[in-house]
């Protein structure tokens, strides 16, 4: 067996908002520099 850290990332449940696609991924945290720094957080829970 081989031990993998996991983590789930997605949106949380809230009311939909409007706007262009740099705004809406800055408010739902799905930006490259909020992904990126999900990934850091699982890579270092070795």
């Amino acid at each position: 067996n081989i031990c993998v850290p996991f983590r789930k990332h997605g949106v949380m449940d809230q009311f939909g908002q409007v706007g262009d696609q740099a705004y809406l991924q800055e408010v739902f945290g799905l930006t490259a520099e909020n992904l990126i720094g999900e990934a850091k957080k699982v890579l270092s829970m070795k």
